[in-house]
């Protein structure tokens, strides 16, 4: 089923699900992000509400993104400078 426009539809694959595969995770949600900031800053002077229903769409894609794999997100809040620390460092080390 459709989430976008018809004109973000042709074939069998939505626009918005082919960016997503041809991205990482992290990529995806820098995309949507982006396109989310965009929108809300330019709906004073281009869109109005339709701007901010596509921030909100594209947030909405963010929120499914990281619903997919919980367990791959860690909660910060409450966290110390040097807690943070010890998880940059070893997130870092675990890439390398």
């Amino acid at each position: 089923m459709s989430k976008g426009p018809e004109h973000h539809n042709k074939g069998k694959v939505e626009c918005i699900e082919a960016i997503k595969e041809a991205m990482t995770k992290e990529a995806f949600l820098g995309f949507c992000k982006g396109s989310a900031l965009e929108c809300l800053w330019r709906y004073e002077h281009k869109g109005g509400l339709a701007d901010i229903k596509k921030a909100r769409a594209y947030l909405n894609y963010m929120v499914e993104a990281l619903e997919e794999e919980p367990h791959k997100h860690m909660d910060i809040a409450g966290l110390t400078d040097r807690d943070l620390a010890i998880v940059y460092v070893t997130k870092k080390e675990a890439t390398e």
